[in-house]
């Protein structure tokens, strides 16, 4: 039967093989996989904020630091990419340090950005319904679907440059606090 190993060990023969990383690297290597897999759980849903906390909270010393930046920048990929569930255990993540500033200052800013482009489509609607209006077409029947109006792309993108800027300084700042 085969011996079943733990990742550190896993880890140390990988060093072992790229020429002997010392114990302090590999620790940080462990650290980092542990807190991308952790980071993904949680933007995935699988996994809460505290309880993404406290795994972390549950490595050892030389793997928290690297888990922890790890995570985080997991997270902040996550968000990119439209999982808006990872704000909850960013937020977590970021509680009690000097990136728990920027983490709300970030979720305002997803909070706003959602108001924009709801603001955004019921305008649209709007001025769908005055055209319709203005043909003389109108009543009960007409629901103007602002999603396939042919301006909606370069209208949201001009509403919301201001906030993907500072989304994308604030993305910076909690990856420099995160790892500091």
């Amino acid at each position: 039967m085969a011996e079943i190993k733990s990742s550190i060990e896993i880890a140390m023969e990988r060093a072992a093989a790229m020429g002997g990383a010392s114990r302090e690297e590999m620790a940080a290597e462990e650290g980092r996989r542990q807190g991308k897999a952790l980071g993904r759980r949680a933007a995935a849903g699988d996994l809460s904020g505290p309880d993404l906390r406290a795994g972390l909270d549950r490595l050892a010393a030389g793997e928290r630091q690297a888990a922890v930046a790890t995570a985080g920048e997991t997270l902040l990929k996550e968000l990119e990419e439209g999982r808006h569930q990872a704000l909850e255990a960013l937020l977590a993540l970021a509680q009690d340090t000097p990136a728990e500033g920027p983490a709300r200052e970030l979720a305002g800013i997803m909070g706003m950005e959602d108001k924009v482009e709801g603001q955004l489509r019921q305008d649209l609607a709007e001025e769908m319904k005055a055209q319709l209006a203005a043909l003389g077409i109108g009543g009960s029947a007409v629901r103007p679907n602002p999603l396939a109006h042919p301006d909606l792309e370069a209208r949201a993108g001009e509403a919301l440059a201001r906030l993907e800027a500072r989304r994308q300084e604030l993305g910076q700042s909690l990856k420099e606090a995160l790892t500091g």
